[in-house]
C-alpha cells in the first residue's frame, strides 16, 4: 500500500495490482477471522464494489453483497460443472465481473486449481495452458483471437482445454466457428452478464453451433429475464424485440453515491439494461445490440453488430467494429473500423460489393478505417469511448 500524497484528494491510499503477494502467508490469519463477523454483517450488505468498464460511457461503482457474489459462482460452477479436478488458466482481470465470478469464485468454491499466468499475453496464455494442463479458460473474443493468432498457436498446446465461456462481449459467428475448430477438444460456452448481474444467461453444455453462434443462452440459474418495450414497459412475446430487463439473487445492491431517480431500475424492482434483444421459442436469448449505439440514418435504424457480422465473413477481415459517423444531410452514417488478415490480400472495393450482397444499401459502410490494433481497457474490451472520438476525427479531418 501507498501513500497518496495531497490532502485534497479523498483517496488515501492505493495497491498497485500488479505487484506480487502469496496467498500462503496469509493462511495462518484464517483461524482467527472465522465467525468473527457472523453476528454483525449480513448476507446483503455490500460486500465489493466494482466499476462497470465504461467501454460505452463513464463506469459506475456498482455495490454487490455476498450473497449476491456467491450466487453467481455457484451458477457458474454449476454451469460448467467445475470439480476439483479442473484447472483453470484465469487471465481475466479480478476487478471485473467475469473474473471475478466465473474465474476467482466458481473455481474457490469448486476446490479447483487457479492458475494466475505472470501477463495476459498470448505467447504466455499458450505456456500456461501446456504446461499446467488448465481445462478452463475465459476471455472476450479479442484475447481468443490474439491466442489462436499467435505464431507459435496449435491445437495441441491447447488440447488439455476442456470449457470456455465467452463473455463481456460479443463474438461473431465466423469466430466463433473458427475458436470450435482451432480448439477442437473445447465446449464452448456463449454468456451474457453485466456489472450489476452476472451471469445473466449462459448456453448448455452441448448446445448447437445455432444457440452458440446466434443467441447466448437461456437465464441463469435463479435469474428473471424478460423483453420489454422500452417507452410503455408492455412485456414483449416471443420474436419482439425490446429492453433486457433482469433481476434474482445476484443482483447489484445499487449503484454507489447515485440518487435513487437515476438507478437503473423500474418500480418493480428490474433492472434495465439498455441492451435490445428478442426471446425465442425455446427461450434462447438474442442480443442484437444496445440502445445507445444504434445507427439512426435518414430515420432507418441499424444494428451496428449486424454489419459487424457480414464484415467479419470476408476473408481479409479479421475482426470489425461498426459506429455511426456524423452526417449533415443524414444525421448519422455507418463507419467501419476493421483489422485485417496479414496472410489475405485486401481489396476495398471487393469488400463493399460483399456486403452490398448480403445488405440493404443503407447498411453498407460510407466509411472504413483500417486498424492495426482496436483500443482497449484493462478488462480486454475495446474502449468504444475512445474509438468513437478517433472516428469523429477522422471524418472530420477527412482522414
Amino acid at each position: 500500500m501507498t501513500k497518496i500524497v495531497g490532502e485534497d484528494s479523498k483517496i488515501r491510499k492505493l495497491y498497485d495490482i500488479r505487484s506480487s503477494r502469496s496467498f500462503k502467508e496469509r493462511l495462518s490469519e484464517c483461524p482467527s477471522l472465522q465467525g468473527k463477523y457472523i453476528n454483525t454483517v449480513m448476507s446483503d450488505d455490500p460486500a465489493v464494489m466494482i466499476f462497470s468498464s465504461g467501454s460505452t460511457g463513464r463506469p459506475k461503482g456498482v455495490l454487490l453483497s455476498a450473497c449476491n457474489i456467491l450466487n453467481a459462482g455457484l451458477s457458474n460452477a454449476k454451469d460448467l460443472e467445475i470439480t476439483d479436478k479442473d484447472s483453470i488458466c484465469l487471465i481475466l482481470p479480478l476487478f471485473h465481473i467475469f473474473g471475478l465470478v466465473a474465474g476467482l469464485f466458481a473455481n474457490s468454491m469448486s476446490n479447483s486449481r487457479i492458475v494466475l499466468p505472470k501477463n495476459a499475453h498470448s505467447e504466455t496464455i499458450l505456456e500456461c495452458v501446456e504446461k499446467k494442463k488448465c481445462t478452463l479458460l475465459h476471455a472476450v473474443p479479442t484475447l481468443l483471437l490474439a491466442m489462436v493468432n499467435n505464431k507459435n498457436f496449435s491445437s495441441e498446446k491447447v488440447a488439455s482445454l476442456r470449457c470456455t465461456i465467452i463473455s463481456g462481449a460479443s463474438a461473431t459467428e465466423a469466430q466463433l466457428l473458427m475458436f470450435r475448430e482451432k480448439m477442437p477438444n473445447t465446449e464452448f460456452f456463449s454468456a451474457y452478464g453485466l456489472s450489476e448481474l452476472a451471469p445473466a444467461t449462459i448456453t448448455t453444455m452441448h448446445d448447437t453451433v445455432e444457440h452458440l453462434t446466434k443467441t447466448v443462452g437461456k437465464a441463469a440459474e435463479n435469474v428473471g429475464l424478460r423483453i420489454c418495450d422500452r417507452e410503455t414497459g408492455r412485456i414483449l412475446g416471443v420474436g419482439e424485440s425490446g429492453e433486457v430487463l433482469l433481476r434474482g439473487y445476484n443482483l447489484m445492491t445499487a449503484y454507489c453515491k447515485m440518487d435513487l431517480k437515476d438507478q437503473s431500475f423500474d418500480p418493480d424492482g428490474w433492472l434495465r439494461t439498455g441492451d435490445m434483444g428478442y426471446l425465442d421459442e425455446e427461450d434462447y436469448l438474442h442480443l442484437t445490440g444496445r440502445f445507445k449505439d444504434l445507427i439512426i440514418r435518414g430515420g432507418e435504424n441499424i444494428i451496428p453488430s449486424e454489419i459487424a457480422a457480414v464484415l467479419t465473413e470476408f476473408p481479409a477481415v479479421k475482426d470489425a467494429v461498426v459506429v455511426a459517423a456524423a452526417s449533415e444531410f443524414y444525421g448519422e452514417e455507418v463507419a467501419a473500423c476493421l483489422l485485417l488478415r496479414d496472410e489475405v490480400p485486401y481489396d476495398q472495393e471487393e469488400l463493399l460489393n460483399y456486403v452490398r450482397s448480403r445488405l440493404a444499401k443503407f447498411k453498407v459502410p460510407s466509411y472504413i478505417f483500417i486498424y492495426e490494433d482496436f483500443p482497449h481497457l484493462p478488462n480486454g474490451k475495446i474502449d468504444m469511448v475512445s474509438l468513437r472520438k478517433e472516428v469523429k476525427t477522422k471524418v472530420q479531418n477527412g482522414i
